[in-house]
């Protein structure tokens, strides 16, 4: 049979797919932020935050006359958070050896830092390290640290609580 084009025949609209293409490139930019997101916080290029001063705690008052005998309502006293781990960057002026324990564990194992080059930022409760000369500032905490020039090197402790150094028989030896 022969029969006009278009006639008898019934138009099937089209399935709509499961998922709108504007809601794909809403996950695929979400995922390309998240990703460059996690890469900076793992090279340590995000500032390292201060913590907000705390105010300082209330006693409660002791109970007065006329004040009934339960006194002033006590209040929670607060300690301010203090940091459990250490960060520490090298920023060599100079080419520097450096031997690095933390947590007692060997971090960098007789390396010679050389300026120019990005290092890493290493976390630990306690450092201890040895340094072969003053080419290199140390940021713990954010915190900028001077080394003095040194001809047979010098060793610190570093800590929450600051920095100390080490006598030459507490070094770190990297050998």
């Amino acid at each position: 049979p022969i029969r006009a084009t278009g006639v008898g025949r019934e138009r099937r609209p089209r399935p709509r797919p499961a998922v709108p293409r504007w809601a794909i490139g809403l996950v695929l930019v979400l995922a390309l932020v998240a990703a460059l997101y996690a890469l900076g916080n793992r090279t340590g290029n995000a500032p390292t935050p201060t913590p907000t001063p705390t105010p300082p705690a209330r006693t409660p008052a002791a109970s007065t006359p006329g004040s009934g005998a339960t006194g002033h309502p006590a209040t929670a006293t607060t300690t301010p958070k203090r940091r459990r781990v250490v960060t520490l960057r090298f920023v060599p002026t100079g080419s520097v050896y450096v031997c690095l324990l933390g947590d007692g564990r060997k971090l960098i194992n007789k390396l010679v830092l050389m300026p120019g080059v990005k290092q890493p930022v290493y976390r630990a409760r306690k450092f201890t390290l040895t340094l072969g000369n003053g080419d290199v500032k140390l940021v713990a905490n954010g915190a900028v640290l001077t080394v003095p020039q040194v001809n047979n090197g010098i060793g610190y402790e570093l800590t929450t609580a600051g920095r100390k150094i080490l006598p030459a028989g507490r070094r770190p030896t990297c050998a």
